[in-house]
């Protein structure tokens, strides 16, 4: 059973590597294969300009972005309209329309 999980672990593997190297061929990975070894850093701490030289975006855009009051806003304004539609239009929102935006 051991024998057949690693089999499958590296069959697994192997299939992973052949889409990256795929990919990264088709210009679409900038990142992958540029650390040479097993694991990328040995440190868990990458400098910004580290990382920023790895991935080739700016460190602007691997920054999480606030959500301003106007996004919240308009999320609070969509629920109660969703509500509304719903009770007008005789189905219970709070189990049916509702729940279906998040998905």
């Amino acid at each position: 059973m051991a024998k057949t999980l690693k089999k499958n672990q590296k069959q697994v593997i192997d299939s992973s590597v052949y889409l990256y190297r795929r990919l990264e061929r088709q210009k679409v990975l900038k990142g992958f294969g540029c650390v040479e070894g097993e694991y990328p850093e040995k440190s868990l701490d990458i400098s910004p300009a580290k990382l920023e030289e790895l991935t080739g975006l700016s460190i602007m855009s691997l920054t999480p972005k606030e959500r301003t009051t106007y996004w919240q806003l308009a999320g609070i304004l969509f629920c109660a309209f969703e509500y509304i539609v719903g009770i007008n239009i005789g189905i219970d929102p709070l189990f049916t329309l509702i729940p279906i935006t998040f998905f």
